[in-house]
């Protein structure tokens, strides 16, 4: 341990505060006392630095940060078909327009099956034409072209940039 080299370890409380420097043998008596861990934080050439914390708690609680930063973008998804009537468009845009004005992104997908893999081109005109027919001001932040799909990802434009439709393709 660090106390065999002559290395005398600093120890810092549950709350950051500094204890002092001492052996790790006093520390960890120290830590055990108030059923705490000891945990190394800080490893330098000159100086051990060590904290009496609960370690499980400490590790729980990263997790949990880590796990609401990881959090996906939140978007609903609207299903199309190559072949989907005219006035089901509309009413699907008209959906995708009511989504949108609440501030949920939207993924719109043409998807396509059997014979109809053949012509993926229809798909992307099938796309193109929904997303010309949103009125609202959005931006089209990827589209994603598959042999059997052609998908979308719309968000709503808030602030200045809302004075036309802005589309951006990452093919």
């Amino acid at each position: 341990m660090s106390e065999r080299n002559g290395i005398g370890i600093l120890v810092l409380d549950a709350d950051g505060n500094q204890l002092g420097t001492m052996t790790h043998t006093d520390a960890k008596t120290l830590a055990y006392s108030k059923d705490l861990d000891l945990v190394l934080v800080s490893k330098n050439d000159n100086m051990h630095v060590y904290k009496i914390m609960d370690h499980g708690k400490w590790k729980y609680s990263k997790k949990k940060q880590q796990h609401k930063k990881a959090h996906a973008v939140h978007a609903k998804e609207i299903n199309f078909r190559v072949n989907t009537d005219p006035h089901d468009i509309v009413t699907k845009v008209h959906h995708i327009e009511k989504i949108l004005a609440k501030g949920t992104d939207v993924k719109v997908s043409v998807n396509m099956k059997g014979r109809e893999k053949g012509h993926p081109d229809a798909a992307k005109e099938k796309l193109d034409l929904i997303l010309s027919q949103i009125t609202s001001p959005v931006q089209v932040q990827q589209v994603k072209m598959s042999p059997s799909s052609a998908m979308a990802l719309v968000r709503h434009l808030t602030g200045k940039n809302n004075a036309s439709q802005t589309i951006s393709k990452d093919c």
